[in-house]
């Protein structure tokens, strides 16, 4: 009895530990987000994200305001983006089809939400149908990640099925009440505003 509590208790604190690193290294915590590739159905990762980019890759990748990410000869760049991504208020991203970008700001836009508890989030996309698939990218992320990973948040909305019908909104409430959202707009919604 006495190993098992000791083995408990180990794994609540590797369990707080992970969730302090993901808080500190937002990269890290959508290092631990999977979903399946829309093409071949294969699980794909972001763990290439877990570990800070070295001053070898920096120098390979160009980050030196250049934003030369595509250099790498593999998906290390992505690190290099997401950290530009993620600590960017504003961004607007013209981008090239099939390397990941949309996957990964869906990740940042998680990340967000629950490493700060009351967040509002906004993608936009040119259709509704687009804005909407977005929202399903952020739920599929989401729910990859390990329970603890979390942070004792709840999806709100939409309300918890197995595949969402598909909305312009992802709401997770917290312990303390708070809720994030990430909210789809498309250029004629946001016109209204």
């Amino acid at each position: 009895e006495e190993e098992l509590l000791a083995r408990i208790l180990l794994l609540e604190i590797e369990e707080a530990d992970d969730c302090d690193r993901a808080r500190a290294d937002p990269a890290y915590l959508v290092s631990h987000m999977s979903a399946p590739d829309e093409r071949t159905s294969e699980t794909f990762t972001f763990e290439h994200l877990r570990t800070p980019l070295t001053e070898e890759e920096l120098a390979a990748i160009g980050t030196d305001g250049g934003h030369q990410w595509f250099a790498a000869n593999d998906w290390r760049w992505q690190r290099a983006w997401f950290d530009w991504y993620y600590h960017t208020k504003r961004s607007i991203t013209c981008k090239a089809r099939q390397e990941g970008i949309t996957w990964l700001a869906c990740g940042a836009h998680v990340a967000d939400a629950l490493i700060h508890p009351g967040s509002l989030l906004l993608v936009y996309r040119q259709k509704e149908e687009e804005a909407h698939e977005n929202i399903f990218r952020c739920w599929a992320l989401l729910e990859s990640l390990p329970p603890h990973l979390w942070m004792g948040a709840k999806i709100e909305k939409p309300s918890r099925v197995a595949q969402p019908i598909p909305t312009e909104e992802l709401r997770l409430r917290f312990p303390n009440g708070k809720a994030s959202r990430i909210l789809a707009m498309t250029s004629a919604s946001a016109s209204g505003h």
